[in-house]
């Protein structure tokens, strides 16, 4: 686009690659214009650059000397824009310029739509002058938006417009729509009186009935349409209006809410924090359940089956996991266990612990159960995988390890739209006899886990050396109190019987016995605690074989009175007895014989003695004087003569 006549001289000329004789040529066939009539070789003779109608010529020399006359012609360009005072005050017009609401157009945009307007009347203005040129000339006018759109980018530091101008087509039409609509051209979504007929009454019908449907705003019209006339509203309102009104964030909000629910809607567009990771191992566990689209063979037919997981969220190490057969099978006892394999894994209690709130989440016991594993626990929203770590490593788990197996057949149910992870049932169903039985799933369970937390998958170090050397220094082990306490059942009262405590564990009544740290009956406790009724505390899973004999204290819960361990068995016969049996048997029966000595001995320190229990009916046949002469008590009192008559009074 030239803003003003270019010469360049015939040293340029041949400095861009033309010949003499090129230049001769076109200046005899009338395809140039000099400045000068005459022209030799050694002459300062000047070409006028727009004259030269060889596009390949002329872009030669452009290239050639670039910098310089394109600077040169953009400063010119600049120099030329005049502010269009007609521009300024329509768009400070509020009747004319106002945005779907009928508020005035802000300053800054007022002032971006006066240059974009004054630029556009500059290429009117030149377009113009170099039409007239070209009729003059006979050169092409088909590389002005070229150039125009080069020279508006170029500029665009310098003059703060907003003319789309990256592509010379969009530029030209963008002029031509300017031409057609003047200064309205800008306002697009700003509308007009258009968008002014919209009232707050029509924007929320029209948006109450796109929440109730499915409906394109441009579908919804036609039900406006007629519903208008029925309300008194503006039938001059166009569709592209309606539009505009309803892709504002304020009203797309409300309708996308309404049709994809409130958890899609905050899983999509909810506010997020940027999330740290924890600082060391057991700073935080995290537990979720899923249902693995992993199939089994079971009597011949596939099956799937639910699996609670606990991870690190520091390292992603898998600590714990348990699995039930069946789909959607999460409860309080699964979660148990995998917590329970866990805390035996790690050696430790977690500081913070995160859960879905579903399945055996969501009881009073499980509540109890959650604050006595963890320092902080609380349950992650529903449907945000952003708050919950383990759903990442799900995915990185079964990609890298769970794909390796044919009947494993994707990552959940919604992925089967896809064929890659959708369930090959055909061969599953045909090679059924070739998938594993239950028992052998589990184990697989195992190795995919162990290979997963020996993985280094990320080049940061497998998730098992991540835990260790992520350690707290000062972590403080788990103890068997502490195990008790979070995992073992209770069963009672039962009465503590001379034979022991009874238990009943899997279908069998177990006897327990209290024994000393050296292993022999502890008749201190028999001596205090026989036949009194006790809870029995017990590890569900058999792992510890003791229990604990409970009572409930006077303030409220219950205190721990005595451990008692299976009641030790020995041979009735002589030959049957095991090594150190017939000592352990000897050294009862004598603590039994000190046991009743010392009774015995306690009886006597508050006067008893067998003898004086078996003499005493002779106190009966040879009673004491001091015994025959007790006497009964006057009915007279003592001081009443017993021979006085009676008064009767009538």
């Amino acid at each position: 686009m030239q803003a003003a006549a270019t010469y360049i001289t015939i040293d340029q000329w041949q400095a861009a690659g033309l010949s003499y004789d090129q230049y001769k040529w076109d200046k005899r066939v009338g395809k140039l214009q000099t400045e000068t009539k005459r022209s030799c070789r050694g002459k300062k003779v000047k070409i006028l650059l727009e004259s030269i109608q060889d596009d390949a010529k002329r872009q030669a020399i452009l290239d050639k000397f670039k910098a310089p006359e394109k600077e040169a012609r953009y400063t010119t360009f600049i120099e030329r824009i005049v502010l269009d005072p007609e521009a300024q005050a329509f768009f400070a017009d509020k009747n004319k310029a106002c945005d779907a609401k009928g508020n005035e157009l802000p300053v800054a945009k007022q002032k971006t739509y006066v240059l974009n307007a004054s630029i556009f009347n500059l290429l009117e203005t030149i377009y113009a002058e170099q039409e007239a040129e070209r009729k003059r000339f006979g050169t092409s006018m088909r590389g002005f938006w070229h150039e125009a759109a080069e020279t508006l980018t170029a500029i665009q530091n310098e003059v703060p417009h907003t003319i789309g101008c990256k592509n010379h087509v969009s530029l030209k039409r963008a002029y031509e729509q300017y031409l057609d609509r003047s200064y309205s051209f800008f306002l697009k979504g700003w509308g007009n009186t258009n968008a002014q007929l919209i009232t707050d009454e029509i924007e929320d019908w029209y948006v109450n009935e796109m929440s109730q449907n499915r409906l394109s705003a441009n579908m919804t019209y036609f039900k406006y349409l007629e519903e208008a006339p029925k309300r008194g509203w503006s039938l001059k309102i166009t569709s592209s209006a309606f539009e505009a009104r309803m892709a504002e964030e304020r009203n797309r909000t409300k309708i996308q809410m309404a049709r994809w629910g409130t958890k899609t809607h905050r899983n999509k567009k909810g506010q997020t924090f940027k999330l740290r990771k924890a600082e060391h191992s057991n700073d935080l566990w995290v537990g979720d359940g899923t249902s693995w689209n992993w199939y089994y063979n079971q009597d011949g037919k596939p099956a799937m089956a639910t699996t609670y997981f606990v991870m690190d969220s520091l390292s992603r190490k898998m600590l714990g996991w348990a699995t039930l057969a069946g789909i959607n099978k999460e409860n309080m006892h699964l979660q148990l266990e995998a917590y329970r394999q866990a805390l035996r894994n790690s050696g430790a209690k977690p500081y913070q612990l995160k859960y879905d709130n579903q399945g055996g989440h969501k009881g009073i016991t499980a509540a109890d159960f959650y604050s006595r594993l963890a320092t902080v626990h609380f349950p992650t929203r529903a449907y945000r995988p952003s708050g919950k770590r383990i759903e990442p490593t799900f995915k990185d788990f079964q990609t890298v390890k769970l794909a390796e197996m044919p009947f494993w057949t994707g990552f959940n149910r919604k992925s089967h739209a896809n064929p890659d992870y959708a369930p090959d049932m055909e061969n599953i169903t045909k090679y059924v006899h070739l998938l594993p039985n239950y028992e052998q799933l589990l184990q697989l369970i195992d190795i995919a886990i162990g290979e997963w937390n020996n993985l280094n998958y990320n080049k940061k170090g497998s998730p098992n050396e991540i835990y260790e050397r992520s350690r707290r220094p000062d972590e403080k082990p788990i103890t068997l109190d502490e195990l008790a306490e979070l995992f073992w059942d209770i069963q009672g009262p039962k009465k503590y019987h001379p034979v022991g405590i009874s238990l009943r564990y899997k279908g069998e009544d177990l006897l327990y016995e209290v024994y000393t740290d050296k292993g022999d009956v502890d008749y201190t406790f028999r001596k205090n605690y026989l036949n009194q009724k006790f809870y029995i505390k017990y590890d569900p899973d058999g792992e510890y074989p003791d229990i604990d004999l409970l009572q409930i204290h006077p303030t409220g819960g219950y205190q721990t009175i005595a451990t008692a361990s299976p009641k030790r068995s020995v041979s009735e016969s002589v030959r049957g007895l095991k090594d150190g049996e017939r000592d352990w048997i000897d050294r009862q029966m004598k603590m039994e014989d000190n046991y009743y000595a010392e009774l015995q001995a306690e009886l006597e320190s508050i006067g008893y003695s067998d003898e004086q229990k078996f003499s005493r009916w002779m106190d009966k046949l040879n009673p004491q004087p001091s015994q025959q002469q007790a006497t009964t008590p006057s009915l007279y009192g003592d001081d009443e003569d017993e021979n006085q008559p009676m008064t009767i009074i009538q």
